[in-house]
């Protein structure tokens, strides 16, 4: 058996074991991958009694080889210069041919082959420039050296990606009973959607793509990325290739939420966290117990921890202490006195509470009791909903809670009207944080779940029929929708692409973004001409301007150029947490009234060419209007300057 792993780091390969017989030798051959110095050949031997072992360093060398490097990423339209070195590990190699080739992603500006000369042992660096067409995707460069005794080759792939982040858009039809409609891409770039629905639409397609794209990685947005995912097979029509996805992506976070978790059982906002998260266990725990639930495997020492937590919890917000004693209810472990207490003083509660503690109740088996608390948010208005409670509410997460407890109790004409209210949002180009589209989504998913009507409709020449409310497909050119059922249906195109660079629109709600670039003694920068090789710093900094406002759970995402390589540690004093990627450093952080912060990243110029610096933005990432984005422009890295001049 020949196996490759990778241990501490360090690359190896195993052959595995093979018996040879007393006196006799035997030869392995290796395939090693591009690559030159030494390696280590260690051999193991035993005959069941005894054991010994030899270790020898072997060089790895040929007459010629050559290494071609490019960043980790780079960007639609950008020009990069490609340095090649040519090794010559023996002497008298002689001339040389370099060429380099490239594929679809790629176009090579100027010449594709050079020739060097090596007498000598030692090595030369030849350039080449390439240029990233308009499309994403994965740009593959080839580079060969050869002489008349020798030659090798160097292979890159990279990733070609759009430097500004996602936007969505869509449009919606009703088409009643016979009705066709012509329909098309929204956009010339990006990836369209079609979606039918018998119920009320919910633009499934768009806040789905919504939740999985969204970049930041605490407890809440792991778990929304998820948590509607599970109900998806039961309203919607999917392939194997979706349903494949939807399991991938159920286990990726379920296998990530142990990372999360403190000795107490709780888990933290952010991986690696010392502090719980009180919402975020409880919501943590309830996507678990539902995925339990849909067949999931669950890490039962991992849920027991946050159970126990949430059980032996007496929480400040009586929001918190309703939903732990909903989750606890869900997962069978109901604490009836927790509820009890909590009921006694369901007065002082605002009606969001009132209406999770009745779910809890309904969980078990206490209809009556239920009943009686939502009948006290009779005629009451819900409370103002405050984003920076620690539970990260919203008017539309009210709304979901209430359609999940008018579910639970079966109250279908009640759920029917609140769940048209919430799909009058989701149709919308509407802006809603992670947790308030995650629960719209699992409520309304639940509650349609209940009492399907099913589509009849043919796209184009091919006819769609469906037991389920939700009919998902790509579109990718025009064509004709009709209704070919007995009741109306909804269509809603949804539409992801990338602005184009430089057609961001800078803002500034509420905070204020000031970047400024310094060299390593201080000194002020210009971005727009960097010299290759120069070590510099970009300093960010972030304003609170709203005058009376202290803002939470602020994100800002600074993205950098290709050419560009960041060489900060991850520094968290001044911010709560930050997460530093190939291409960019996402830090977290609060700011009171009035209050600046100052995050510096510092970074190298390493790949000669011409880049685009993507905006840098700010953002509550549960209040929209606050927010802050600084325009991109394009920059290039230049040749270092002469000494003198």
């Amino acid at each position: 058996m020949r196996e490759s792993r990778t241990i501490t780091g360090v690359p190896c390969r195993f052959l595995g074991a093979e018996k040879l017989g007393a006196g006799k030798t035997n030869t392995h051959k290796i395939a090693l991958p591009p690559y030159f110095g030494s390696v280590r050949v260690m051999v193991v031997a035993s005959n069941g009694r005894a054991f010994g072992s030899a270790a020898k360093e072997v060089a790895v060398k040929k007459p010629l080889l050559v290494q071609a490097t490019l960043p980790r990423v780079v960007s639609t339209e950008e020009e990069i210069e490609l340095p090649v070195t040519v090794f010559a590990l023996e002497k008298g190699v002689g001339k040389t041919d370099v060429r380099v080739s490239v594929n679809e992603a790629f176009s090579v500006v100027g010449p594709q082959s050079r020739s060097v000369v090596l007498g000598d042992e030692g090595e030369q660096v030849v350039t080449f420039r390439l240029k990233a067409g308009r499309q994403t995707g994965i740009g593959k460069v080839r580079v060969t050296a050869a002489s008349s005794g020798d030659n090798s080759a160097s292979e890159i792939e990279i990733d070609v990606r759009e430097p500004n982040p996602y936007v969505t858009t869509s449009e919606e039809h009703i088409l009643q009973p016979g009705e066709t409609v012509s329909v098309k891409p929204l956009k010339a770039s990006g990836t369209a959607r079609l979606e039918l629905s018998s119920i009320p639409p919910i633009d499934l397609s768009r806040r789905l793509e919504y939740l999985v794209r969204y970049p930041h990685g605490c407890i809440e947005q792991i778990t929304s990325g998820a948590f509607p995912q599970l109900y998806l097979h039961s309203i919607a029509e999917c392939d194997e290739e979706m349903l494949q996805d939807i399991d991938r992506n159920i286990k990726s976070v379920l296998s990530r939420l142990g990372g999360y978790q403190l000795s107490n059982g709780a888990f933290a906002y952010w991986s690696g966290g010392t502090s719980p998260s009180e919402w975020g266990t409880a919501y943590a725990v309830h996507f678990m117990a539902e995925a339990a639930k849909y067949g999931y495997a669950v890490d039962r020492t991992t849920l027991e921890r946050a159970l126990k937590y949430l059980r032996g919890n007496t929480f400040d917000n009586p929001l918190t202490l309703a939903y732990a004693q909903y989750v606890l209810a869900l997962a069978g472990t109901p604490d009836r006195g927790a509820m009890n207490r909590l009921r006694e003083r369901s007065a002082q509660a605002g009606s969001d509470a009132r209406w999770l503690l009745a779910a809890a109740y309904a969980l078990d088996g206490n209809r009556k009791v239920a009943e009686e608390l939502t009948a006290q948010t009779a005629g009451t208005a819900a409370p103002k909903a405050d984003p920076y409670d620690g539970t990260y509410n919203s008017p539309e997460r009210q709304m979901a809670i209430v359609l999940m407890t008018q579910t639970l109790l079966g109250q279908r004409e009640a759920a029917f009207r609140t769940a048209l209210k919430m799909s009058d949002i989701l149709k919308k180009d509407k802006w809603l944080s992670t947790q308030s589209t995650a629960w719209m989504l699992n409520t309304l998913a639940n509650f349609a779940s209940t009492g399907q009507t099913g589509i009849d409709a043919r796209i184009g020449r091919e006819p769609i029929r469906s037991a389920k409310s939700i009919a998902s497909m790509p579109l990718t050119a025009p064509t004709e929708v009709r209704n070919t059922g007995t009741g109306s249906l909804h269509l809603v195109v949804s539409q992801s692409y990338t602005p184009g660079k430089g057609e961001e629109a800078e803002a500034a709600s509420s905070l204020k973004i000031d970047v400024r670039y310094r060299d390593m003694n201080g000194a002020p920068l210009d971005p727009r001409s960097v010299a290759v090789s120069t070590d510099f710093y970009a300093v960010v900094t972030v304003t609170n301007t709203s005058g009376y406002e202290r803002y939470a759970d602020l994100a800002l995402t600074h993205i950098v150029p290709a050419g560009w390589e960041i060489t900060s540690e991850r520094d968290l004093s001044t911010v709560t947490y930050q997460d530093i990627r190939d291409d960019r450093v996402l830090s977290y952080f609060d700011l009171r009234s009035g209050e600046s912060k100052e995050i510096p990243i510092k970074l190298t110029a390493t790949y000669k060419g011409r880049y685009y610096l993507p905006s840098v933005c700010c953002e509550a990432m549960y209040d929209n209007s606050v927010r802050a984005l600084r325009k991109g422009e394009w920059v290039e890295v230049v040749g270092q300057t002469p000494a003198g001049n």
